[in-house]
C-alpha cells in the first residue's frame, strides 16, 4: 500500500511502534536488499534519484540496504529500485 502524509517522520515512527520494520535504501549500506526478512510487515523508504533519502529518515530506519550496481552505473530509477525490492519481498513470501 502507499500513503500520503504531512509528516513522514512521524508516520514512520508510528509504523515502527505498530511493529513494522522500516527499511531505507542507501548506496553506502552494507546489507543488500535480499538479506532482509521481507516476510515481516515492512515499510520501504526510497529517496529520489538526485538527492536520495534524507539523513533524518535514513537514521530512524531499522535497516539500511543497498542495491548492488555494476561498475559505471551510478543509480537506478526509483521505480526500478522499488520493483526489485517488492519482487524480492514477494519471492520470500511465496517460497517460505
Amino acid at each position: 500500500a502507499t500513503a500520503v502524509t504531512e509528516d513522514l517522520k512521524a508516520t514512520v515512527q508510528q509504523s515502527q511502534q505498530a511493529g513494522m520494520q522500516v527499511v531505507a535504501t542507501l548506496p553506502s549500506a552494507t546489507l543488500t536488499y535480499w538479506e532482509v526478512d521481507w516476510r515481516k510487515p515492512s515499510m520501504i523508504l526510497l529517496g529520489n534519484e538526485g538527492a536520495g533519502l534524507s539523513a533524518d529518515l535514513a537514521a530512524i530506519a531499522d535497516k539500511q540496504v543497498r542495491i548492488p550496481l555494476s561498475a559505471g552505473v551510478e543509480s537506478l530509477n526509483v521505480a526500478i529500485a522499488a520493483a526489485l525490492m517488492l519482487y524480492e519481498a514477494r519471492r520470500q513470501i511465496i517460497c517460505q
